[in-house]
């Protein structure tokens, strides 16, 4: 019996531990992709295009659902001057940012009125 109980407690004690690195690993992954994410904001700031968008690309690697990310490639690829692929990542954003109105995201950002037209699916592009 004694056995028993010695190997229960190591079982539940392996398992607690189990949760906690898995745990601590989804922090690690968020930190990383926060850290594209501010990068990338960084070198859009600065007008460094391209490294801006292998930043976001990095971060949506592990996180496609994040409208902050897709609108920060739409505005990179706006200031890129490619139009369609800029449509496109704002229509990812305010479809995220609609879905997931309630997660602690800048869907602000996705709903300002210069939107409005891509809300509503109302754009055309560019002959």
């Amino acid at each position: 019996m004694r056995h028993f109980l010695f190997f229960l407690i190591i079982f539940i004690i392996g398992c607690c531990k189990l949760d906690t690195e898995k745990q601590l690993q989804k922090e690690i992954n968020v930190k990383k992709e926060n850290a594209y994410f501010l990068k990338a904001q960084t070198y859009f700031e600065k007008g460094s295009l391209t490294f801006a968008e292998e930043e976001v690309k990095k971060s949506l690697q592990n996180n496609l659902d994040d409208p902050k990310l897709w609108f920060l490639l739409g505005r990179i690829y706006d200031k890129k001057n490619e139009d369609s692929k800029a449509i496109d990542a704002y229509v990812k954003a305010i479809q995220l940012s609609q879905e997931n109105l309630d997660e602690k995201t800048s869907t602000s950002t996705c709903a300002s009125p210069f939107m409005l037209p891509l809300q509503k699916g109302d754009y055309k592009e560019k002959p």
